[in-house]
């Protein structure tokens, strides 16, 4: 590392403050992790990579995902527990040193992810129905992995305004409001399940995956389907994750009802795929 580079690195930052926002990076890691490998993309759950007995349950994989999330929601508040208790200095913090540590502490989630949960523990891998797996992985590890945490380097190291106003309380006050709006504003989306209808009520042509609450996976599926005027094209061997056709005007999906876990817009593909062949 060259002198001018060790000169600017913020080594003056508070260790509270490095660690809050660290905290918040990891937590909105995960967050990035549950919302779109998950939820959106249903590439994987936690647990998607453990074979037979109760993994083979959608009811298990998702209860697992929510834990997981719990985790990542205690993480993130003792990360702004952390900003919070110290505003002094956190009002003294460069924008750009706040931002860097949030920024590896994000990477830092990723690469323990792919190396840990994925390769030594072998609980998921990135996308479960790939030809080859590891190739996703140590895709996902370079670019959220490798990657950001170089950028998060140089974000610690880049020199910050002079003057009186590189330490204004409005800077830091700013960036830390932004950083923990930025990781709430993760942790409510996660909270929402994948709507395969749209608002105007018109998303409903095509097909739509419904994942069913334990025990109630034939009444709920025709329950939905006689509701929404869908048709039922398929269902897995255990009769929790069923495959409909919805027609076109059908009204907005309720959230969290019709005896649903998931219900989410496609068919067979990704984590649903997975889930059916079970």
């Amino acid at each position: 590392m060259s002198a001018a580079l060790r000169c600017s690195f913020p080594l003056t930052v508070a260790a509270p403050i490095r660690r809050g926002a660290f905290l918040l990076g990891f937590a909105l890691a995960g967050f990035f992790d549950g919302i779109l490998l998950h939820q959106i993309l249903q590439w994987h759950h936690l647990l998607s990579g453990l074979e037979g007995g109760r993994f083979a349950a959608i009811g298990t994989q998702i209860l697992a995902d929510g834990a997981f999330h719990a985790v990542m929601y205690a993480i993130a508040l003792a990360g702004l527990w952390l900003l919070l208790r110290h505003r002094d200095p956190l009002a003294r913090t460069r924008a750009t040193a706040l931002a860097g540590y949030a920024v590896i502490g994000f990477a830092a989630w990723q690469i323990l992810d792919v190396v840990v949960v994925h390769w030594v523990l072998g609980l998921h891998r990135v996308r479960m129905d790939a030809a080859t797996p590891w190739i996703w992985d140590l895709g996902w590890l370079i670019v959220f992995g490798v990657a950001t945490g170089l950028w998060g380097w140089r974000l610690l190291a880049r020199k910050g305004p002079s003057g009186p106003a590189a330490g204004s309380p409005s800077r830091g006050a700013a960036a830390g409001g932004t950083l923990g709006a930025l990781v709430l504003a993760a942790a409510v989306l996660n909270l929402a399940p994948v709507n395969a209808l749209d608002d105007r009520g018109e998303g409903g042509a095509g097909q739509v995956t419904l994942v069913t609450l334990p025990g109630q996976g034939a009444r709920s599926a025709y329950a939905f389907a006689q509701r929404y005027g869908a048709a039922i094209v398929d269902t897995s061997n255990d009769g929790t994750v069923w495959l409909m056709n919805v027609p076109v005007g059908a009204r907005r999906m309720p959230r969290y009802t019709d005896g649903a876990w998931v219900v989410a817009a496609g068919g067979w593909g990704g984590c649903a795929a997975w889930l059916a062949a079970r």
